[in-house]
């Protein structure tokens, strides 16, 4: 392989993440396009670790490289900070020579669903915790208690209510990824003989966000200044509907 191969770089779907991160290889000096070739292909999707080796056995037959890649964080940004991406597989070392600055690779190894795995966990955190926040809001507002508990929540868990007012008003732009994602750890945790039914929770308060009229906009062109109630307003309606 060429110097001017190893800097070529495809990516397979430009949404909020693919566009950042190869947005991110540009500024580092990568050529960034979709080859005719047969380059190492690295899954980046939020999958389960069984879902991600599923995808492994289907490229062998072809004979095509392959790498698996958990993305933890926002996408990178020149002003913001790092995002990381765990790897694992046999194909790992095409991504561990990755010279980025905006973009911290960690190695997790030769096993194909590794780097799946530390996604699944995280964001099971991350994004069923949003969850998790906004399915109480929408009991309390339906059991009558929700003014009481926002200043109860003024006084005792504030960060809490932090998180709340900061992230369940922009949950719309990215619903209809994040249900999936919820099956996938649902999936994941099942496997390893934890219960997934916090998931499937998490699962259907996206899909009931996916939705309302917020699922059409993107992290860009949501209003920055859509306050909480104005948010649990719509997710109401659709509760309601």
């Amino acid at each position: 392989m060429t110097a001017t191969q190893q800097r070529t770089i495809g990516v397979l779907g430009t949404g909020d993440m693919g566009s950042a991160v190869g947005g991110a290889l540009v500024r580092a000096g990568y050529r960034v396009v979709a080859t005719g070739a047969r380059p190492v292909f690295v899954d980046c999707n939020a999958v389960a670790p069984a879902t991600v080796r599923a995808v492994e056995r289907a490229l062998a037959a072809t004979g095509t490289p392959f790498a698996d890649c958990g993305i933890v964080g926002r996408g990178p940004g020149p002003d913001g900070e790092r995002t990381r991406l765990f790897v694992s597989g046999p194909a790992r070392a095409a991504l561990l020579g990755l010279m980025v600055e905006e973009v911290e690779l960690i190695d997790l190894g030769a096993e194909v669903g590794t780097a799946s795995a530390i996604k699944m966990a995280y964001s099971a955190l991350n994004k069923g915790t949003d969850a998790l926040l906004t399915a109480v809001l929408l009991a309390a507002e339906r059991l009558g208690v929700r003014a009481p508990l926002m200043r109860e929540l003024e006084q005792s868990q504030a960060q809490m209510l932090a998180r709340m007012r900061a992230r369940v008003p922009f949950l719309g732009a990215t619903a209809r990824r994040f249900a999936p994602e919820m099956a996938e750890i649902a999936k994941t945790y099942e496997s390893v003989g934890v219960t997934p039914q916090f998931h499937r929770g998490a699962e259907w308060l996206y899909a009931l966000v996916a939705t309302t009229p917020l699922a059409a906009e993107t992290r860009a062109t949501q209003p920055k200044s859509r306050s909480l109630d104005e948010a649990l307003a719509v997710y109401m309606a659709a509760l309601d509907g």
